[in-house]
C-alpha cells in the first residue's frame, strides 16, 4: 500500500466531519494531480 493513501486514510479516520473530508478530497486530488503528473 502507499504511503499516500495511509496518510489519507489516517487524516479521514481522524477528522470524519462530512464538510471537512470534502475540503481534504480536494486538497488529496490536487496533491496528487501534482505528484503524478
Amino acid at each position: 500500500e502507499r504511503k499516500e493513501f495511509h496518510v489519507i486514510k489516517g487524516a479521514k479516520h481522524n477528522f470524519a466531519k462530512p464538510e471537512f473530508e470534502k475540503e481534504l478530497l480536494d486538497a488529496v486530488i490536487a496533491f496528487l494531480k501534482k505528484v503524478l503528473v
